[in-house]
């Protein structure tokens, strides 16, 4: 059941104090709330309303003071343990058995939105004072803040070990009880946090600020420690590629004449991994697994690790933390790379080959367009001269070719093909025409 009790007057509880104990002999009101037991009840702030959470899942709505059912919100599949009144908005917050938290509109009684985050039993509900956001506290000792018109979870507050079965918000303080006899004190800090996060971002931008500054000095190698340090990956291979890009254009204005402005300094990249320390190592060690594992920044990783190798001692690689597992990692991505690299080297050698292959027709066709040119501009008397010649020509571009299939065939097939040119070349040496009858009869 559900009672509403009238309390005697402040004047009289006064006068009861002062005489004895107050008491309140009967209730104004008795209705049947819920058909089992009844968890919680909460009066609106309007003072016009009451709501009951009972263990037969429901969330059931009554007029104030008239104990009148107005309306019951359904959809919990567990027992319903704690409500919630909005202080700005016609709804109501329940927390349920079934893990769940939901949020119901009081003009139809039907669910808005569903939360969903603890994992065991969430125990009590309780709104902020501004009203778009409310706290939950749960069987799994956990309390989390929930944002209404989202139902994203902006914050879990891990402090309790048992369930966490009470809570209560009085303007920025929270307080909260759970079954390993904690009671806990929270205090808001949303603007001491803002106010770090912007002076976070206002630093972010001058160190930003100070990687353009020093790009435009020429100090390439603070401004790559900088971006390490702000963790800057793609900052970091857009300063090596416009660097590589202003040399390549100041050597080419050099060989035009043009004067050397000389504001650059020279950037020597193993020595500045070899001045990486501590946490900087980490941080680009972590950097160069990434770019390796890239297709189109492995060749940059390659040599980054080349550097790292050589310039580095070995003591300083070993102190880099979980440095076996990078080196697994660095290790199987580059046997990738180099298998790709190989496959794409034997394409060449291929391709090579189909040129080299086709070179001699082509050769052979040009000496006998020359040569068809030849009759019409020489006459009779120089088209035998121009014949032999042609000849010639032929001879060389033959042999030529078969040079270059031989040194072809010798890379693609690791010698085989070297072997087999040369059993050819002397088969086609040693063959000598006989003359009929000089060797045998003639047949018939």
């Amino acid at each position: 059941t559900m009672k509403i009790w009238e309390l005697p007057t402040p004047q009289r509880l006064e006068a009861c104090a002062r005489e004895g104990a107050a008491s309140v002999a009967k209730s104004k009101v008795a209705v049947i709330a819920h058909t089992k037991d009844v968890n919680d009840v909460v009066v609106a702030p309007n003072d016009k309303v009451v709501a009951s959470a009972g263990h037969d899942k429901l969330v059931r709505i009554w007029s104030f003071p008239e104990g009148k059912l107005m309306g019951e919100c359904k959809g919990h599949k567990r027992p319903v343990w704690s409500v919630a009144f909005s202080p700005v908005d016609q709804v109501i917050a329940s927390a349920s058995g079934d893990g769940t938290a939901r949020l119901w509109n009081l003009s139809d009684f039907s669910a808005i939105r569903v939360f969903q985050g603890h994992t065991g039993a969430v125990l009590r509900v309780c709104f902020l004072a501004h009203g778009m956001q409310f706290m939950t506290s749960g069987a799994d000792g956990l309390l989390k803040l929930w944002q209404l018109r989202t139902a994203d979870c902006a914050a879990t507050f891990d402090e309790h070990t048992g369930k966490v079965w009470c809570i209560d918000i009085v303007g920025d303080t929270m307080v909260s009880g759970a079954a390993d006899s904690k009671l806990c004190v929270w205090r808001d800090a949303t603007s001491e946090q803002t106010k770090e996060r912007h002076d976070a971002m206002a630093e972010l931008k001058v160190k930003d600020t100070k990687i353009g500054l020093l790009v435009q000095e020429g100090r390439i190698e603070d401004a790559l420690t900088l971006a390490l340090e702000l963790d800057r990956p793609g900052q970091m291979r857009q300063i090596l590629s416009n660097y590589t890009m202003d040399v390549v254009a100041q050597r080419l204005d050099k060989e035009d004449g043009a004067k050397d402005p000389g504001t650059r300094k020279e950037l020597d990249l193993r020595r500045w991994v070899g001045s990486l320390q501590g946490k900087q190592l980490e941080q680009f060690v972590a950097v160069l697994e990434q770019w390796n594992s890239n297709r189109r920044m492995s060749p940059l990783a390659q040599m980054f690790l080349g550097f790292v190798l050589t310039a580095l001692p070995a003591e300083k690689l070993t102190a880099v933390e979980g440095m076996n597992a990078t080196c697994e990692g660095l290790l199987s991505y580059s046997l990738r790379h180099q298998a790709r690299i190989d496959a794409l080297l034997q394409k060449t050698f291929v391709f090579d080959l189909v040129l080299q292959s086709s070179g001699m027709g082509l050769s052979l066709m040009d000496e006998f367009q020359a040569g068809e040119k030849g009759p019409s501009a020489l006459g009779a008397g120089a088209m035998g001269h121009d014949a032999s010649g042609v000849a010639a020509a032929m001879q060389a571009t033959h042999r030529r070719a078969e040079d270059a299939l031989r040194q072809t065939m010798e890379v693609l097939h690791g010698g085989e093909g070297e072997k087999e040119a040369e059993i050819a070349s002397d088969s086609d040496d040693n063959f000598v025409a006989v003359p009929r009858g000089a060797g045998e009869e003639p047949k018939a």
